[in-house]
């Protein structure tokens, strides 16, 4: 989990050197976009497992910083994911909370109840796995800013 984290981290080290004023389109912003979106997904799909172990408190505040109501819990996001660096950060430092909050606390479960999200983190052990998994939900849902209304 560490070794995701860190490279997780490293991806929005780079992302944050992005930021250009003279940029017409915001890339970092876009970048981000699709970071939190995918730490979002890994949280929604191994939900069951890390709810044993981690506060409601904690999943919830990734939903309030990310407008998803309460209520619904995980659903796509395409079309929805907040146009606010600060609070595609914010949402990021959340989610990386809640993954080392489950780290620190796992052991308390037994082995076959975490092996299904241990065997995953194991397998996105690279940067590049990462951001290729990145670049593939870039593909899969090409709109995922949420409209801005003037």
């Amino acid at each position: 989990m560490d070794f995701f984290l860190g490279n997780v981290l490293s991806i929005n080290e780079e992302i944050d050197t992005l930021v250009s004023p003279n940029d017409l389109i915001n890339t970092s912003l876009k970048h981000k976009q699709y970071l939190v979106y995918y730490l979002y997904r890994i949280v929604c799909r191994y939900s069951n497992i890390i709810k044993k172990i981690v506060s409601l408190d904690m999943i919830n505040t990734i939903y309030y910083t990310l407008d998803i109501p309460v209520t619904e819990g995980c659903y796509a996001m395409a079309n929805r994911m907040p146009n606010n660096i600060e609070r595609l950060d914010l949402a990021l430092l959340n989610i990386v909370e809640l993954m080392s909050t489950y780290n620190k606390r796992k052991d308390s479960l037994t082995p076959d109840v975490i092996e299904p999200l241990e065997t995953f983190l194991k397998e996105k052990n690279n940067v590049s796995i990462i951001r290729d998994d990145i670049i593939n939900l870039s593909r899969l849902i090409p709109n995922l800013s949420k409209p801005e209304i003037q």
